[in-house]
């Protein structure tokens, strides 16, 4: 049994194990062009015992976590001095010398 604050309230809960996930990625579009996409990712899920809404369901607590992924228009850009990222692999855009010993 765990101990959970829901609506300014300490409760009991049940930790509930995922047993299966399909996550999807919502995805926006914003004024300046930038496609932003949102994905919500489930950490944990605790089942509150003897509460029920009003329908009579269970009430379920979750934890999450957001992944964002921003793709915005070459226009808004910063060019950086020390690399540039193409499809995920990042490029060194100026030589380094490394100094052996």
């Amino acid at each position: 049994m765990t101990k959970i604050v829901f609506q300014e309230r300490l409760e009991d809960a049940e930790r509930l194990n995922i047993s299966a996930s399909e996550e999807f990625w919502n995805t926006y579009g914003l004024e300046d062009g930038t496609k932003l996409k949102v994905r919500l990712v489930l950490a944990s899920v605790f089942k509150l015992k003897n509460k029920y809404s009003r329908l009579g369901e269970p009430i379920y607590v979750i934890k999450t976590d957001n992944v964002i992924d921003a793709q915005a228009p070459d226009g808004l850009i910063k060019s950086s001095q020390l690399y540039k990222i193409f499809d995920g692999l990042c490029f060194i855009e100026k030589p380094i010398r490394i100094k052996k010993k």
